[in-house]
């Protein structure tokens, strides 16, 4: 009989809480895909109030996770079933389990599509294109689109030419008109968002929004290299310090404190000429550490750097500035004319083969379900009284299009919409595909945290910290990282202890404690043999035995050697038993940002090193 599971109180509050718009934030390992499949299935083994699987709206990121979340759900209800053999409604959930809709945003678009096409005047013999086609049909539809601006030769945009392709080649014409029409397509109403920008070049520079942001970048980038000069005259006026650094470090010192008392444009201008900098003594002092010499030196040389980079930002006068501003609205609004031209040849040429990109079943999915003023469709309705509840995963990852038809299809009740929304913003990376973290962000915020069960608030955030899946030593390593680097201004998130992961699960210990130590293995120029040796320049490389082997091969070999020193040697803990055993080859795994351009070279060494792997 398999062991019943038993949820911590937080796991818990998300299962039971109902009749609230609920935010989740999950943090990596805390068991966010089985809470939310045991979530599904009280709400359809509910004893007072059950529902129908199908009335169920569950949202992933991935085929594969729609397809784990199926099979998971499936066979929890089978095992029940099991357990009570006579129950008629876990038959009919099992039977249900072939229209239950757990798929991703897109799968439901064509679902959207199918049922609404008559709205929009779509055929609905449509299909999906693959990306391959699609990047064809855009360079085919950004090549006519040039064409016809060189045939009427219009001045502003051959100025346009002018500044974005000078040469023969103007090929960044094109990836301009490109990246722009993809900067628009996540959003709502793609035109609209392209003409808002071109209104905000028509506003006072020194007013606008996008100036204001970076004095205050650049103010908190003043306050860094402050703490690296204040780190310099730390050492300058220590023992052994080169002391006679000192005056020009305090002179550093105090145009750090006027730049950052700078609260506009036009003060930093001011400000930027009046920064003259100071030469570093020349004294000698055979009592000053060479060491310390060389790293005031460094550090001052960081810092002066740095405000001098800052200052590029501001060496126009605002006069000037708004004299620019108005060159770029010009170019801006040519930019906007080619991707709107653009926008329209590509649609035309995907309407004529009868073809969808992902984007395109967001967007007709979305004229489907709203009215012209935003309100939802009689459609949209129809599925909002089908559906109990939405149930979205990796919410961090959502962009402005899926949060429109998510919200279409909900319905409002006593507490707040019937949204259930799963992630963790730490983990957004799709930023670069128009995902905004910032939805999520603002409902951490602004939703009420549910710190005891019997807490109802309208809108409930619950936090899940405690990672299952790590040791205490690795979730040490991970925070001590993260809470140096992950802030406000980086991430979205400020990595404070509320934002940390906690120790969830219980291993056993090993003997010996370091050998559950995390390890960091730094590669610096490796000989055949393998051994490390750091600061051989590149005359020495040359000169070094013919079989030295490639930056990418050292690391591998490096790795290789490594597993094969943690096999038999490392503790596991078994799965089975959740005892401690040797590792194994197939205990250990390595994590690529890119493997195809690792793989082949992976391999290659393992099979030298004797170490089976599959990719």
């Amino acid at each position: 009989m398999k062991k019943k599971t038993t949820w911590t109180p937080d796991q818990q509050q998300v299962i039971d809480l109902r009749g609230s718009s609920m935010l989740v934030s999950a943090a990596a390992g805390s068991g966010k895909t089985a809470v939310l499949t045991a979530r599904i299935l009280e709400r359809v083994c509910d004893p007072v109030s059950p529902v129908d699987i199908d009335r169920i709206l569950v949202v992933t990121f991935t085929n594969a996770a729609a397809q784990e979340m199926r099979q998971r759900i499936r066979d929890a209800l089978v095992a029940r079933l099991e357990e009570a053999p006579g129950n008629e409604h876990l038959h009919a959930q099992i039977t249900l389990m072939g229209h239950a809709k757990i798929s991703t945003i897109h799968s439901f678009c064509v679902d959207v599509l199918r049922s609404g096409f008559d709205r929009i005047g779509l055929d609905p013999s449509f299909r999906v294109a693959d990306e391959g086609e699609l990047k064809l049909m855009r360079y085919d539809a950004v090549s006519q689109v040039l064409e016809e601006a060189y045939a009427k030769a219009d001045p502003d945009f051959l100025r346009f030419c002018e500044c974005f392709a000078p040469g023969r080649d103007d090929s960044a014409l094109g990836e301009l008109v490109l990246s722009f029409y993809g900067q628009s397509d996540g959003n709502p109403r793609p035109g609209v968002w392209r003409r808002q920008c071109m209104e905000r070049l028509s506003e006072p520079p020194m007013q606008a929004q996008w100036l204001q942001e970076m004095v205050q970048r650049r103010k908190r980038e003043l306050a860094a290299l402050y703490l690296k000069a204040r780190q310099a005259l730390k050492l300058a006026a220590g023992p052994a310090g080169p002391w006679m650094y000192e005056d020009t470090i305090r002179a550093d010192l105090a145009i750090l404190e006027t730049l950052e008392s700078c609260g506009d444009y036009e003060a930093f201008y001011e400000a930027a000429g009046e920064v003259d900098f100071q030469k570093l003594s020349g004294k000698k002092d055979e009592n000053v550490s060479p060491e310390k010499r060389e790293q005031v030196k460094a550090l001052r040389g960081e810092v002066k750097d740095g405000i001098r980079r800052i200052l590029d930002d501001f060496a126009d006068s605002p006069e000037a500035l708004a004299q620019q501003q108005s060159d770029c609205a010009a170019l801006a609004q040519t930019l906007c004319g080619l991707t709107d031209r653009f926008e329209a040849v590509y649609e035309q040429m995907r309407r004529d083969k009868n073809v969808l990109s992902f984007s395109d079943m967001e967007h007709l999915a979305l004229q489907i379900l709203t009215e012209e003023d935003g309100s939802p469709s009689k459609l949209a309705q129809e599925y909002a009284q089908s559906f109990e509840e939405i149930m979205i995963d990796e919410y961090q990852d959502s962009n402005l299009v899926q949060e429109m038809i998510l919200n279409a299809v909900c319905r409002e009740g006593e507490f707040g919409k019937n949204l259930f929304m799963v992630g963790d913003v730490k983990q957004s990376i799709y930023r670069f595909r128009l995902a905004r973290p910032e939805l999520f962000l603002e409902k951490y915020q602004t939703y009420r945290q549910v710190l005891k069960e019997q807490d109802q608030p309208g809108c409930a955030r619950i936090d899940l910290k405690k990672n299952f899946r790590s040791r205490p030593q690795v979730l040490h390593f991970c925070n001590l990282i993260f809470e140096k680097i992950m802030h406000r201004e980086l991430g979205g998130v400020e990595y404070d202890d509320a934002a940390g992961l906690y120790p969830g699960a219980v291993y056993p210990e090993a003997d010996d404690p370091e050998l559950m130590k995390p390890e960091v293995l730094l590669l610096g120029t490796t000989q055949p043999g393998g051994h490390l040796q750091a600061g051989a320049d590149e005359e020495e490389e040359e000169e070094e035995e013919e079989e030295e082997l490639t930056k990418q091969a050292a690391e591998a070999r490096l790795i290789a050697r490594k597993i094969r020193s943690l096999y038999g040697q490392a503790l596991v803990t078994d799965a089975e038993t959740g005892q401690l055993r040797p590792a194994a080859y197939g205990d250990m795994a390595v994590l690529l940002r890119s493997p195809s351009a690792w793989i082949d070279t992976l391999l290659e060494i393992f099979r030298e090193e004797g170490i089976p792997a599959l990719s």
